[in-house]
């Protein structure tokens, strides 16, 4: 197994993509997830840590310590603001509609 997981997570990462779905073998994902599961909280590890069950799916957050992916986000997470006039959808798709044919 090496040190694949660290490349796979490395681009993964650095991706433009903040939810990603991956699809691999269980045994891939056991021993990816104990390697990260090695910093983590003794409860949280014991529960990334389990053995998947054959087509188990998963959802999980990870969180790039390391600060690899440090890109500035271009999605409204929680606890950010986004950026620009927080208008209502239909003034917001009107005044598109005005650059629109500005545009043209």
């Amino acid at each position: 197994m090496g040190h694949s997981y660290k490349r796979v997570l490395h681009r993964l990462w650095t991706r433009k993509e903040k939810e990603i779905a991956i699809v691999t073998h269980r045994g891939f994902l056991f021993h990816t997830l104990t390697a990260i599961g090695n910093e983590c909280h003794p409860v949280v590890k014991k529960e990334i840590c389990k053995h998947f069950a054959n087509c188990e799916l998963r959802s999980m957050v990870l969180v790039d310590r390391s600060m690899v992916a440090s890109d500035p986000s271009t999605t409204d997470y929680p606890g950010k603001i986004p950026s620009g006039l927080d208008l209502p959808s239909d003034v917001a798709n009107e005044n598109l509609g005005k650059e629109e044919k500005s545009d043209s």
